[in-house]
């Protein structure tokens, strides 16, 4: 989920991104830097992934830092629970449609420190 990347859209003022740094090598960091000065990293420290008859699940506890103007960081944690399931639904005019159902929840922390 994008819910612990800084509101990118808080309200009707969009925050505009200057860069956004992502590796597939390693894949629980995630990088943003605002054309404000500000910066976020999203760094996922604990995951745990099943799957059964009824979909997947899945559980990631995350460790956020926001760096201020000021250069001054900021900590925080969050936990985000997601389950995905098949499900059937009736199209517009197209009969039924096979579609992918999903939740999140988002348990936030609070700061760190």
């Amino acid at each position: 989920g994008s819910e612990n990347l800084r509101a990118v859209n808080s309200g009707s003022a969009a925050i505009k991104l200057q860069g956004v740094e992502w590796d597939s090598s390693n894949p629980n960091v995630l990088s943003v830097r605002f054309v404000d000065g500000t910066s976020q990293e999203v760094r996922v420290t604990k995951r745990a992934f099943e799957a059964d008859n009824d979909g997947f699940f899945s559980s990631e506890y995350r460790r956020v830092t926001d760096i201020g103007q000021r250069g001054i960081p900021s900590m925080s944690g969050s936990r985000v629970l997601t389950k995905w399931r098949p499900s059937r639904v009736e199209g517009d005019g197209d009969g039924v449609v096979d579609v992918i159902e999903g939740i999140e929840l988002v348990q936030f922390d609070g700061v760190m420190g």
